[in-house]
């Protein structure tokens, strides 16, 4: 018994996923069967989470652990996973990180069974984005390259060859991180990293002094700070365009913005 992936609904538009919400609902109230309910309610919680709506999230796992027959090892071992996913989602990722080592420990043999299979994919990636958030690169590329093996939607992958770039980058491997941003660009890029992904990228090309392209990423994130979308902080681009014009000898545009970065 395989239950649908909610993680599809990532992507979705908070109203697809609240259209989707207001069909679950009325799926729980039109069944009769514990587990099918208890299911469709760690549907719920993902719609919940996705729409910031935590507190509704955690109401959810806890109904359906209340109407799930007991000792169903399947059902336990999903709501356990929504549960510890829920963590990351709120960037607990250390409290997050401690429920999945649990399962994995606990589901060991539940979890090399083959129609368990996309439930270890999920722990193993998700493992490896929480230990990134908490700086451990080079533990959270382990996991990350793993999951280059798995079976992962379009913009999943390019999420994931954006989360292997920036490990690299950190770890100052800066000629190991450029590809994997480069196939994430040519995948496309998904809204979670459009704001911090041409700064990366350029600072990535200012390492490897590669200053023309190093000054198109981080104009791009001028544009970004224009514009009003979401960005890295406006000192730091501008900082940044500031050390390119002045590699690329464009003296006047340096000072520029250098005095940008400090505005009077």
């Amino acid at each position: 018994m395989k239950i649908r992936d909610w993680s599809e609904l990532a992507s979705a538009d908070p109203t697809a996923v609240a259209g989707l919400l207001t069909e679950i609902k009325r799926d729980i109230t039109s069944t009769s069967d514990p587990l099918e309910k208890a299911l469709l309610l760690l549907g719920e919680e993902t719609c919940h989470s996705l729409l910031g709506q935590i507190a509704e999230a955690r109401q959810s796992v806890s109904q359906a652990r209340q109407i799930a027959p007991e000792d169903n090892r399947f059902f336990e071992m999903h709501a356990d996973f929504h549960e510890a996913r829920l963590y990351s989602t709120e960037d607990r990722f250390d409290e997050a990180l401690d429920r999945f080592d649990a399962m994995l420990a606990k589901y060991r043999q539940d979890l090399n069974e083959p129609e368990n299979r996309y439930v270890y994919e999920e722990i193993q990636y998700r493992r490896g984005i929480a230990l990134e958030r908490t700086e451990r690169y080079r533990e959270a590329l382990t996991l990350l390259r793993e999951a280059e093996s798995f079976e992962l939607t379009s913009e999943d992958r390019s999420d994931l060859y954006c989360h292997i770039g920036h490990c690299h980058h950190r770890l100052r491997e800066d000629e190991l991180a450029l590809p994997y941003f480069l196939k994430a660009r040519d995948l496309g890029l998904s809204k979670n990293w459009t704001p911090s992904f041409h700064y990366d990228l350029g600072y990535v090309y200012y390492r490897l002094r590669n200053y023309p392209e190093a000054k198109q990423e981080f104009t791009i994130c001028e544009d970004q700070i224009t514009s009003g979308l979401p960005a890295p902080p406006a000192a730091q681009v501008y900082q940044m365009l500031a050390y390119v014009a002045q590699a690329l000898g464009q003296r006047p545009e340096s000072e520029r913005y250098s005095a940008m970065v400090r505005p009077s």
